[in-house]
């Protein structure tokens, strides 16, 4: 995040947890756009609180606040790894439409993403004590600026929708289903690009039907003093065909993208991993 508006982030945010506790937001989604220019404006900074109703749900898929109609199908976590180093724990979800434990014949699935980053510091005394350390050059926490998912549309666009929830819980809460996130989800879309590589809304030439992008801030610990423990939940609905009688989705390999694009003085870094995707035959 701009250190010269850190003043004005922490004023705003302050009030998001208690406007957190008031009616839960109504369920929207956000096509994302398959023509054009690829990305689409949620609630950038200086955030607006309460935030816009773009693209914003009140819970979890099939809870209340949230998508109705879904079920939880699988769940896994995994570390966020970078240079050798543990600065993060991901949730991976899949929900999708039916009665538990049967999704129905629409082949509808949510790909649901969450991450908490590691508070607990490598043993480094002269280091940042905030965080472990993940770079010989940097003192810098690892960011998360923009998380990317594999969707279904390599070639030809294929519907995907996008929503997130902030959680309504406590901002140092440790229960991914409910942990308040801190800062927003600014802006979403069909590229492979983030911070520093694209300027939203972008260009034809910035567009990547296979993939999701979320512009999301995500650190332990932020030199400009509003720091953002947890994401918001993110989800991406789609259209999920193939599987036959079996499973429609599969962990895959290089599904999952975590991108640090430079935001202070941090190294741009890219962490590729694996995470739930459509299977795509």
């Amino acid at each position: 995040m701009n250190t010269s508006h850190a003043l004005s982030y922490a004023l705003v945010l302050g009030a998001v947890a208690a406007l957190f506790q008031q009616a839960p937001a109504r369920a929207a989604e956000c096509a994302l756009p398959d023509t054009g220019s690829p990305i689409i404006t949620v609630n950038p900074k200086p955030f607006t609180v309460p935030p816009p109703s773009t693209c914003t749900v009140g819970g979890l898929p099939g809870e209340s606040g949230g998508l109705p109609g879904y079920f939880l199908k699988a769940t896994r976590q995994a570390n966020i790894t970078v240079s050798g180093v543990v600065v993060g724990t991901l949730y991976d979800r899949v929900y999708c439409l039916g009665t538990a434990p049967t999704c129905d014949s629409t082949n509808t699935f949510i790909l649901a993403t969450r991450v908490r980053m590691a508070a607990t510091p490598v043993n480094f005394p002269a280091r940042n004590p905030n965080c472990p350390l993940w770079s010989g050059t940097s003192n810098e926490c690892f960011e998360i600026n923009n998380f990317f998912r594999n969707i279904r549309g390599t070639g030809p666009a294929l519907a995907a929708s996008v929503s997130y929830w902030m959680g309504s819980g406590s901002l140092t809460g440790t229960d991914p289903n409910n942990s308040l996130a801190e800062k927003y989800l600014e802006y979403t879309g069909k590229t492979y690009k983030g911070l520093n590589q694209v300027v939203p809304p972008g260009a034809s030439g910035d567009r990547d039907n296979g993939r999701v992008m979320y512009w999301a801030d995500t650190n332990i610990f932020d030199p400009d003093g509003v720091n953002s423990v947890w994401s918001p939940w993110l989800f991406v609905r789609q259209n999920c065909p193939f599987g036959g009688s079996g499973d429609h989705y599969a962990v895959t390999d290089f599904a999952i993208k975590y991108w640090q694009g430079g935001e202070e003085s941090q190294i741009p870094t890219n962490i590729q991993a694996q995470a739930y995707a459509c299977k795509t035959m």
